[in-house]
């Protein structure tokens, strides 16, 4: 698929080329100083844009020079980080345990991950339930008055 993409953009340079070619021949030829000018204007566009192909189709083929790695960070300089989940009625406990695993496989140090489960509004009347959510996913339970 890449040398597909690198040939169709390569072609499509190719008749742009051309046609710039055909332009600067014929289509300039007579023209007073208003048309003249925007003719000019739009054969530099249409230069950019054939430059901009032919850019695009070499990097297509060519290899990258320059391979990013990424860098291993240390584990002392990873900041710890707190993740909240809201749970504003007993209802939405299922989805709040969905979110609680999720953020607990997040490819991060995990004791460096701290889980929250807030309690709010209708939840907070369910005290024991969220609490043993909290429990079962490792987070820690922060009821919060209505």
């Amino acid at each position: 698929m890449r040398w597909q993409r690198a040939v169709f953009m390569g072609v499509c340079a190719a008749g742009l080329v051309l046609h710039l070619l055909w332009r600067a021949d014929v289509s300039l030829d007579g023209l007073v100083f208003p048309g003249l000018t925007l003719s000019l204007a739009l054969l530099v566009i249409e230069a950019l844009i054939a430059v901009a192909l032919l850019s695009a189709a070499m990097s297509e083929m060519l290899s990258p020079w320059v391979k990013v790695m990424p860098a291993d960070v240390p584990g002392a300089e990873l900041p710890s980080i707190d993740i909240f989940v809201l749970v504003s009625d007993a209802r939405q406990a299922p989805k709040a345990t969905y979110s609680l695993a999720v953020a607990s496989q997040l490819d991060y140090p995990r004791h460096l991950v701290n889980l929250h489960l807030v309690g709010h509004g209708k939840a907070v009347t369910y005290p024991p339930s969220l609490q043993a959510l909290a429990e079962r996913t490792g987070a820690t339970c922060i009821p919060t008055s209505q």
